[in-house]
């Protein structure tokens, strides 16, 4: 039982964390019904008027989870770990995407202060399938200062917006060259 309710916390936490560069921003109501040029299914979202898409294991994220505002994809594993989050909305002012990795940390230990070790393992410019711009950001930190929690970040801009892929489990399942192929996964039309 302790475990399933550190797995809730994860949860909690991930949803959190891919909320946290919108915060301060407005909030935005989404028309009911299809939206034109949206296509979204289990393992599959694409958005033609923007430009990107990406695929990822529907059985690996089996559990949809409500969208919050900035979200366009939110599903968990069956154990509610893995997670995976993909936020479209506008670039942060000031933030180069090269820079991502560093206000991702600051932004994490502003919304969690009782987690601890918040690491940034890794950040670095990568190119997506398309000769595309990209951040990827590795972090480490422990929720709550006791669960080990790792997140893999891809980030790029496009038309003044951001796309952000978040993955985020415990240690091990998956792993993080596991985590981090299904984030490699988006695809961003030049």
């Amino acid at each position: 039982m302790k475990r399933i309710s550190g797995y809730i916390g994860i949860v909690l936490a991930v949803a959190v964390l891919a909320l946290f560069t919108g915060c301060s921003k407005k909030v935005e109501t989404k028309p009911a019904g299809p939206v034109p040029g949206i296509t979204s299914i289990p393992g599959y979202y694409e958005d033609q008027n923007l430009g990107f898409s990406i695929e990822y294991m529907k059985e690996l994220f089996s559990v949809p989870v409500d969208l919050k505002p900035g979200e366009v994809v939110s599903a968990a594993g069956s154990q509610q770990v893995p997670t995976i989050v993909v936020r479209v909305e506008d670039i942060q002012a000031g933030v180069a995407l090269e820079d991502n990795g560093a206000a991702l940390k600051k932004a994490l230990k502003r919304l969690f202060p009782t987690s601890t070790r918040h690491k940034v393992v890794e950040t670095k410019m990568i190119k997506l399938k398309g000769d595309i711009d990209a951040n990827f950001t590795l972090m480490k930190w422990r929720y709550q200062g006791a669960i080990p929690v790792v997140s893999v970040i891809i980030s790029t801009y496009k038309d003044g917006k951001e796309i952000r892929v978040l993955i985020t489990s415990t240690p091990g399942a998956p792993t993080i060259d596991e985590m981090t192929a299904i984030a490699m996964a988006l695809k961003v039309n030049p």
